[in-house]
């Protein structure tokens, strides 16, 4: 069943799965899981939307040992600049949502990254998106064209092969 949906052609990638640690799941479960993914993404080449919380170094184990060819993309990042240097020397995309526009911490973190490592989101939020790509520009100091034109090079150097 699984793979007429990953055939589809409205289907761009395999998620959002992942590793949670506050998940009352049991976490080994979670792993094994979270590799079925992988193959998924791998077998049926589409990018892989990750859902990540307090897993970062099993996540980026998890890449270094499965070395996958699919992009990675890290939903929802909240983390610091460390984290987020790990997971761009791994090939791996940063997607920031709603935390962008309140926290200070992350917004340090944002102006670091490369604009060819970024997405951004509002997930399951009220709020517009066009306020997150407002907080990115302020943030870098860009227009919001340019914010816009980076994303959409990385939407179609992922998504469109």
């Amino acid at each position: 069943m699984y793979q007429k949906k990953l055939l589809h052609k409205n289907c761009y990638a395999v998620g959002e799965c992942g590793l949670d640690k506050l998940s009352k799941v049991n976490y080994t479960l979670q792993i094994s899981i979270f590799k079925e993914h992988i193959k998924l993404s791998e077998e049926f080449k589409k990018p892989l939307i990750i859902h990540c919380v307090k897993a970062f170094q099993d996540i980026l184990r998890l890449k270094k040992e499965l070395k996958p060819t699919q992009k990675w993309i890290i939903h929802g990042f909240n983390k610091n600049s460390q984290i987020a240097t790990d997971f761009i020397k791994n090939d791996c995309f940063l997607s920031f949502g709603k935390a962008l526009l309140t926290s200070t911490k992350l917004q340090e973190v944002f102006l670091k990254i490369p604009l060819e490592n970024i997405f951004l989101e509002t997930d399951e939020n009220t709020i517009k998106i066009a306020c997150i790509y407002k907080k990115a520009s302020d943030i870098k100091n860009i227009e919001i064209e340019k914010i816009e034109q980076n994303i959409h090079q990385n939407f179609n150097k992922i998504f469109k092969k």
